[in-house]
């Protein structure tokens, strides 16, 4: 919690406050040097707790296959690129997160708590781990 003190957040996330996502990323950033990266995995798992996500989505594949939808729907301002989500069979998605803002720890357990919400049995592969990272979702 000082960590977050530090950089000005307080219990805004609850107040529907907006924080610059500079901010964040600078917290992502020190909580993986004092604590180790695998932090991210678990930073990213609890995301889907508390984003917004469009009314009609129920299961795991939609909420895949409108993954980019809801990140901009809880992001606003300035260039935050994009998930860029293709379905390569019936139960394989590839999930290219390497324009966005968020290392490939996080982004893996962003996939990996998204499949906790909505119930989904998935293998998750990193394809690639530079930069967001590129993902192979088979469910």
């Amino acid at each position: 919690m000082a960590l977050l003190q530090e950089r000005g957040v307080t219990s805004a996330v609850e107040n529907g406050e907006w924080y610059p996502l500079s901010t964040l990323l600078g917290i992502l950033e020190e909580l993986a040097r004092k604590v180790g990266s695998n932090v991210l995995v678990e930073v990213g798992k609890k995301v889907p707790e508390l984003s917004t996500f469009p009314p009609q989505i129920e299961t795991f594949a939609q909420v895949l296959e409108s993954l980019n939808v809801a990140y901009h729907m809880n992001h606003r301002n300035g260039d935050i690129g994009d998930y860029q989500v293709t379905k390569t069979d019936a139960s394989t998605y590839r999930v290219d997160c390497s324009t966005v803002p968020y290392p490939a720890k996080f982004n893996f357990g962003l996939i990996r708590g998204l499949s906790n919400k909505f119930e989904a049995l998935v293998d998750i592969e990193e394809a690639d781990s530079a930069g967001g990272g590129v993902f192979i979702v088979k469910m």
